[in-house]
């Protein structure tokens, strides 16, 4: 068995012996015939030691004792095969005077918490120098049994872990690059609308036709609402999600601002919290959003009356959002005139396409509720 030894005296030092010294000797008893029973229990030590022996001397990873002060006591033989040191080479020497200087910091502060923790273990991964001064990558978990005497040292099990990380470093330098052109396509994306808006907006204003001009303008507006989410995806940290709060921010900003005098006659509050969607879901909803608010400043304020619009977006029960739309104007025209409404008959398409129902609540103005999924493309292809 392989047993390290506390030996006291000037230093303390490590002795590693393959011998038998169980803490109890074993005294043979004899039986009424005079035969030894131990006989089997010492060659099942025998056993245990030569099992103990062969792992440690074949494992693939390294295993050390290191002391209070980081000194190795012992090193196992896999040291030479992954470190390149002769086998004992590393004994007696500190462990600290091998770990890259960048990563000395976090390895003393992890080895610090497992001298306050005993037999509780402590993990790391850091950079350990081979004896031709190169560094590999390290992952050691460091469990303190210095209160147990047979041992008298902090074990630490180590592997190379270099493989791993340069397969993720090659794996994070892909998604940056990936990222990099996804943002490219957004900013794109929102360019070439940007275009189609400006086209837009140069053929309302060469037309005399007052209906013809207000239905460019409409359309003008709907194109930037897209463009608007290309936009917020290209600027944000997170690509695969827009806020909602911001979103609807900068959307009815840009609607009150395109209708000028009658925009700055209607007060517009938001209320949203922690609410994100995908870009399938928020095209549909900054379209949906783009309807409403586009029929309240066309319709809902008539003859220079003042109002206010309020939005509410939150989380409902499995999965579910709810948008609580909401403007104190004249109300809704009759409901046998909304066929005649391009607009209003795209808000029950857009609903539809979230998967969404939509409620008109009876109230002085108008009022809707709108509960829906969104969409979610990954989920429905099973894309992880």
């Amino acid at each position: 068995m392989w047993q390290v030894t506390a030996v006291t005296g000037p230093e303390k030092t490590i002795q590693l012996e393959k011998t038998i010294q169980p803490e109890k000797t074993i005294q043979p008893e004899k039986t009424n015939t005079g035969s030894f029973t131990n006989s089997s229990r010492v060659k099942k030590l025998e056993l245990n030691e030569d099992l103990f022996s062969s792992m440690i001397r074949h494992s693939t990873d390294i295993i050390t004792v290191i002391d209070e002060r980081g000194n190795i006591l012992y090193e196992s033989p896999s040291a030479g095969t992954i470190l390149g040191y002769e086998e004992g080479e590393l004994t007696g020497k500190n462990a600290f005077d091998f770990v890259h200087k960048d990563d000395l910091r976090k390895v003393r502060q992890v080895f610090s918490e497992g001298l306050e923790n005993p037999q509780k273990p402590v993990k790391a991964e850091y950079r350990f120098m081979k004896k031709n001064g190169s560094y590999v990558y390290i992952e050691s978990v460091g469990t303190n049994f210095a209160e147990l005497e047979s041992i008298g040292g902090i074990v630490v099990n180590s592997r190379d872990i270099t493989s791993r990380r340069e397969k993720d470093e090659q794996l994070n330098k892909a998604l940056a690059e990936k990222e990099a052109m996804l943002r490219e396509i957004h900013h794109r994306v929102k360019n070439n609308l940007q275009i189609v808006s400006s086209l837009l907006s140069l053929q309302a204003s060469s037309t005399g036709d007052p209906k013809l001009k207000s239905h460019l303008l409409v359309s003008q507006n709907r194109v930037k609402a897209m463009a608007l989410i290309h936009q917020l995806l290209y600027r944000t940290k997170n690509l695969g999600a827009i806020e909602a709060e911001e979103y609807l921010y900068s959307l009815s900003s840009q609607l009150l601002a395109s209708y000028g005098e009658t925009g700055s006659r209607i007060k517009v509050k938001l209320y949203s919290s922690d609410v994100f969607f995908p870009i399938e879901t928020a095209v549909p909803f900054g379209l949906l959003l783009n309807e409403l608010i586009t029929n309240s400043l066309k319709h809902a304020f008539p003859r220079e009356r003042t109002g206010e619009i309020r939005i509410t977006i939150s989380r409902a029960d499995e999965g579910l959002f709810e948008l609580i739309y909401f403007d104190n104007g004249i109300g809704v025209p009759p409901a046998g005139s909304r066929t005649d409404s391009f607009g209003l008959n795209l808000v029950d398409t857009l609903v539809k396409q979230l998967e969404g129902t939509i409620e008109n609540l009876s109230v002085e103005g108008t009022k809707y509720k709108i509960i829906f999924r969104g969409i979610n493309y990954q989920a429905r292809f099973n894309i992880t």
